[in-house]
C-alpha cells in the first residue's frame, strides 16, 4: 500500500508523542516503562519500513521537527503532569475513534497504549482536569491541522 510522507508522519507522530510523555516522566509507567518505550520505538519505525535510507532519514527529520513543535505547544499549555498525560490520551482517542488512524489490536502501539492508559488511571484526576485536558487536546489537534497534519479530521466533531 502506498503511503505519502504526510501519511507516514501522521502515523508515526502518536508514538513519538507518547515516547515524549513517558521519557519526560509526565506519565509514570513504573515497571512497564522500558517495555512500552520499546513498543513505541517499533511503532514509530513501522510506517518507514519500506523507504530507502535517504528518504527514511528525511521523513524522520520531519517527524522530529513536528514532534518538537508539538511539544513546545504542549509545554506552553497545561502545567500538571496529569493534564498533559490526559491531553495526549484524548488526542490519540480522537484520532482512533474517528478512524482517522486505526491501531490493530495487539500491535506495538496498541500494547504500549494499554500501559499508558493503566498509568493514567492510577493518577489523581478531577472532573475539571479531565474537561481541561479534553479541550486542550482539541486545541492541540487544531494546531497540528494548522501545520497541515490530520486535516481530514473534524476537530469539533471529535
Amino acid at each position: 500500500m502506498y503511503l505519502s510522507d504526510l501519511q507516514r508522519i501522521e502515523i508515526a507522530l502518536p508514538a513519538w508523542i507518547l515516547i515524549g510523555a513517558i521519557t519526560s516522566k509526565t506519565v509514570d509507567l513504573g515497571v512497564h516503562r522500558d517495555e512500552a518505550l520499546e513498543l513505541l520505538r517499533v511503532a514509530a519505525r513501522e510506517p518507514l519500513g519500506d523507504l530507502s535510507s535517504d528518504r527514511s532519514t528525511k521523513v524522520i527529520g520531519r517527524v522530529r521537527r513536528l514532534h518538537q513543535t508539538a511539544l513546545a505547544s504542549v509545554a506552553a499549555g497545561p502545567a500538571k503532569a496529569e493534564e498533559t498525560g490526559l491531553l495526549v490520551f484524548y488526542w490519540i482517542k480522537m484520532l482512533v475513534e474517528s478512524e482517522y488512524l486505526i491501531f490493530s489490536e495487539g500491535s506495538s502501539i496498541d500494547r504500549a497504549l494499554r500501559h499508558f492508559i493503566l498509568a493514567l488511571q492510577s493518577m489523581p484526576m478531577t472532573m475539571a482536569t479531565e474537561l481541561a485536558s479534553h479541550s486542550q487536546a482539541r486545541a492541540f489537534l487544531s494546531r497540528l491541522q494548522a501545520l497541515g497534519y490530520y486535516t481530514g479530521l473534524d476537530a469539533d466533531a471529535a
